[in-house]
């Protein structure tokens, strides 16, 4: 997840001295993964 967010491939916002991913930016992440691993473009 780190490095993940490092590159910017999942988009995270900070808030206080935390790190936090949105739950629909980490679904899109997850989905983007399934179709990559099914074939779908």
């Amino acid at each position: 997840m780190y490095e993940l967010v490092r590159s910017g491939v999942l988009p995270s916002v900070r808030i206080g001295g935390s790190r936090r991913i949105r739950g629909e930016d980490l679904a899109r992440y997850v989905e983007s993964l399934q179709r990559v691993r099914a074939g779908v473009p």
